[in-house]
């Protein structure tokens, strides 16, 4: 999976629509081929685009780790949604903590700010011989952190949402007695439908590159 384009993105889709549309009005004229031409290769150039954004982000992160001795970390740059323009990144390392920031391209040129996040993974020490804790690491391919939440213990996947906000969580231990213990794992709910607040942010987010 490489990743560099959001599960729905409007500027990949719209093209496709453009070329069926006008190939079903044209039906079986000459035209309509060129049109579904058209359509599939301005989506495919599209596609191209967002792999050349995702890998120029890339590069100057772990450029910047290098230049900072820091060698060992991970790298996820990912869209944010609906668009290829403003991008997330996360950066962990081999012990769980994490950094996560945002960029936009069209944004003026400045350092990535990246905020720190313990990953926690002393909570799962525990647990580690449970066979959902080891699938769940297994699933999010080393890009999870752990959290205490009223005693519970919630393993959340970093590539699906943002800080404060992923898509994927789930409980697989509860502290008694002051021992984390296993129980039965259970999903969280998603977060809330977007509303006109995360509107805005996203918008603000693509022209300053701050969410």
């Amino acid at each position: 999976m490489v990743g560099s384009v959001f599960i729905i993105d409007p500027a990949y889709t719209v093209w496709l629509l453009v070329g069926v549309a006008a190939a079903w009005r044209l039906r079986e004229r000459p035209r309509a081929r060129f049109w579904l031409g058209f359509g599939l290769a301005a989506s495919t150039l599209y596609l191209g685009w967002t792999l050349f954004a995702q890998q120029h982000i890339a590069r100057a992160i772990v450029a910047d780790q290098v230049a900072r001795g820091l060698r060992d970390a991970r790298v996820l740059v990912q869209p944010a949604p609906l668009n290829s323009l403003a991008w997330r990144i996360v950066v962990i390392y081999p012990d769980g903590d994490y950094f996560e920031g945002w960029h936009s391209l069209m944004a003026p040129p400045r350092d990535v700010l990246l905020q720190y996040h313990r990953g926690n993974r002393d909570l799962l020490e525990p647990l580690a011989d449970q066979w959902a804790v080891q699938r769940l690491e297994w699933f999010t391919s080393g890009w999870y952190a752990a959290e205490e939440i009223d005693g519970r213990i919630v393993i959340e996947d970093l590539r699906m949402g943002r800080e404060g906000s992923y898509v994927f969580r789930f409980v697989v231990g509860e502290r008694r007695d002051g021992r984390i213990v296993p129980i039965e794992p259970e999903q969280l709910p998603w977060p809330s439908r977007a509303d006109a607040g995360e509107w805005r942010s996203l918008w603000r987010l693509v022209r300053t590159g701050t969410p």
